[in-house]
């Protein structure tokens, strides 16, 4: 074998194990996100059914106002905890950078904070139009504050590659928070239940996640050499955290915008029932999205000396997209008249059903974007992060002030998904260097067929037929059964789709899913 044929055998090597890696985590992660991403819809469900739409409204408007803080209060201390503790196997090292994260991440969190309750008067009357609410923000502030810290810890066990610890916390954390959530409604009816629930769920994954670092770093010896070249510093940490912390701002202002301009131009009861969409359908991102970024960035952080294997992993997560996020999204499309009846159970949120529709469509554009955001994350490329994030607030941020004024929830969801085909479009672009072992043009046409087709059985039975919430299982079953026979058809899926596949369904189920190969 010549020299040549040995480093192409060794790349080859590097590339499968990778695939191996990547596709065992994202299916330990998919398959117990499930579970938790259940816990949320009953969570939500809940919500919708306890609480007058007013105050589901409120609630909506605190989310938003939180979920923008909570990104900018870590200053993307989150993403240096996943990328600065995966780059490395000198414990001595791991705890010193662990001890510098948090403290960093205490004092910014401690900061925005504050902040926070200093304006909690103005968000009320911006959201509410009245500063009778004030008093619900400054509780906000507590949740915002638990938030951002939980955002950091949870980095530093992503970093640590716990991935199973990590999916097992989340799913503890959201039982005890949904059953608290279900008992205090039902005793109180008091809106605060909904805010002290989020600070317990976040509480929880802190103290967790603090216990998961202790465990695998308190074994390292108690000094520290000063002299290692590994050393990182306060100020390296700041030169990476801050500008995707900056990104990280814009970049959920992608998400979020149309729901500030929904809350600030319209009324809150409106913005309950947008949200309610929203929400549904960022199932998407919590069951199939996160678990694959989780797994993906400490991955790539720890091989980004290897273009090659960067490459591929980028190659995988497409593919994953494709496969999982594309009809699963179709799927929401079609039968949003009855996820809406089945979680909220009144007529009146029934208004959410075509901007959830628009949404849920068009949400695969959104997930290509954010693989190679995240990517791009895991590489320090922190000035083209920048501006993906920045281009596309900007372009949300303008469609919206255009539209939701004149089209209401529909302008909208228009906004968000125009935006997020620009989104992946520039990343794409920008990424473009990450792109060159892509599958062939072929498998994403059939892809697109393969999920197209139970599409549009599942939207003209929920159209002609029945749109009532009790038709949502044999609807998806309908559609599930038409969409593997079509990747059978197709010959869409191979090995390393079946790696995946096996990996994540019990072997009962492996042995049914055999034809798909054939």
């Amino acid at each position: 074998m010549t020299l040549k044929e040995e480093s192409l055998a060794d790349d080859t090597s590097y590339a499968t194990e990778e695939s191996r890696h990547i596709t065992r985590g994202i299916g330990s992660l998919t398959i117990q996100n499930l579970a938790t991403s259940a816990l949320g819809f009953v969570f939500l469900a809940v919500l919708l059914r306890l609480l007058p739409n007013l105050d589901y409204g409120i609630y909506s408007a605190m989310a938003v106002s939180v979920g923008i803080a909570a990104v900018i209060a870590p200053m993307g201390l989150q993403y240096a905890a996943a990328k600065y503790l995966s780059d490395t196997d000198d414990r001595i090292e791991l705890r010193s950078r662990a001890n510098k994260i948090l403290t960093l991440s205490f004092l910014t969190s401690a900061t925005a904070t504050a902040a926070f309750i200093l304006l909690a008067n103005s968000l009320s009357l911006f959201f509410t139009k009245s500063p009778a609410w004030t008093e619900a923000f400054d509780v906000g502030g507590l949740w915002l504050f638990s938030s951002s810290m939980g955002s950091v810890v949870q980095g530093t066990v992503q970093g640590l590659k716990k991935y199973t610890a990590l999916a097992g916390m989340l799913f503890v954390a959201r039982t005890v928070m949904v059953f608290f959530t279900i008992i205090a409604l039902v005793i109180s009816h008091n809106l605060l239940v909904t805010f002290y629930a989020w600070i317990i769920y976040f509480t929880i994954l802190i103290l967790w996640s603090i216990r998961v670092l202790f465990a695998d770093l308190g074994k390292a010896p108690r000094f520290e050499n000063a002299h290692s070249s590994q050393s990182l510093s306060y100020k390296d940490l700041l030169r990476y955290s801050v500008p995707l912390g900056i990104a990280g701002i814009f970049f959920v202002l992608t998400t979020e915008v149309d729901l500030v301009v929904v809350g600030g131009d319209l009324n809150p009861s409106a913005l309950g029932i947008y949200n309610t969409a929203v929400t549904i359908s960022n199932v998407l991102n919590f069951v199939l999205i996160t678990p694959l970024v989780t797994a993906l960035l400490p991955e790539a952080s720890f091989r980004e000396k290897n273009p090659s294997e960067i490459s591929n992993g980028m190659r995988l997560a497409i593919r994953f997209v494709v496969l999982s996020v594309l009809p699963a999204s179709f799927l929401v499309a079609a039968v949003s008249p009855q996820l809406l009846e089945l979680f909220s159970g009144g007529a009146l949120y029934q208004l959410g059903s075509e901007p959830l529709e628009i949404i849920a469509i068009f949400y695969v554009f959104f997930a290509v974007q954010y693989v190679v955001y995240s990517i791009l994350q895991a590489k320090g490329r922190t000035i083209q992060v920048f501006a993906i994030s920045g281009f596309t607030a900007a372009s949300i941020f303008g469609l919206s002030l255009v539209l939701v004024p004149q089209f209401g929830l529909v302008g909208a969801a228009v906004a968000r998904s125009m935006t997020a085909i620009v989104g992946m479009v520039v990343a794409l672009y920008i990424g473009r260097s990450f792109l060159s072992n892509l599958d062939k043009w072929t498998f994403y046409v059939k892809a697109l067929l393969a999920a197209a087709i139970p599409f549009s059985v599942d939207f003209t039975l929920t159209s002609f037929v029945s749109d009532k919430s009790w038709t949502i299982v044999p609807f998806t079953l309908i559609g599930a059964g038409i969409f593997l026979a079509c990747l059978s058809l197709f010959k869409v899926l191979n090995d390393e789709d079946k790696t995946f596949f096996y990996g994540a369904m019990p072997s009962s189920i492996r042995k049914k899913l055999q034809f798909l190969s054939r």
